[in-house]
């Protein structure tokens, strides 16, 4: 199933909707990357419309603390799903910016690094939002035509979740594609 950009989705009590416009201007902030994993940091991107621009200041920030983030999802033959997002409490109706990484952490893969890439197999309170995982832990070969990395890498150069959630409580978020399953973001609407 396809969110509509501009759609409201209604599952089971659950409403959220991906809303229609950028929340934060183009990011200006220091790229220093000398503590990032693996190569340097090569920058986040977002959407607008059929646009690639650069992404918000904070997405970007956010991206940047990946390594000394610590809820990191468990590795799993060598492989890493994490989503992280700014904050745990959000008012009713705000937008929540998701941000994914996949890490591999074995040799002899390849990381397919730009994007910003589709993101299939987020899940909010166990319903799939858009589209499931084609049958590959890495579901972008096959369709990708750019710069490709070999592992021990991190790709996180996918599309940036946009949810606004209508019903008031704690929500589960979690990314699975292929039996790989990243860590839980539990976000509280309020």
């Amino acid at each position: 199933m396809t969110i509509p950009l501009l759609g409201i989705l209604l599952i089971g009590g659950l409403a959220c909707h991906q809303p229609s416009a950028p929340t934060s201007s183009p990011m200006n902030i220091s790229r220093d990357s000398s503590h990032f994993p693996y190569s340097p940091f090569r920058g986040l991107y977002d959407r607008q419309g059929d646009e690639i621009i650069d992404a918000a200041a904070e997405d970007t920030k956010l991206a940047m603390s990946y390594p000394d983030f610590q809820g990191k999802g468990p590795v799993k033959d060598g492989t890493r799903l994490t989503i992280m997002v700014q904050n745990r409490v959000f008012a009713k109706g705000e937008t929540i910016h998701i941000l994914h990484f996949v890490e591999i952490t074995r040799p002899g893969a390849e990381l397919y690094i730009m994007g910003p890439k589709q993101v299939y197999g987020l899940y909010i309170d166990d319903h799939l939002m858009g589209e499931q995982a084609p049958d590959s832990q890495y579901p972008w070969v096959g369709i990708y035509d750019g710069a490709v990395l070999p592992s021990p890498e991190l790709d996180y150069n996918f599309e940036i979740g946009k949810y606004a959630m209508d019903v008031i409580g704690e929500h589960n978020i979690q990314w699975r594609i292929d039996g790989f399953v990243s860590n839980t973001v539990v976000v509280t609407i309020k």
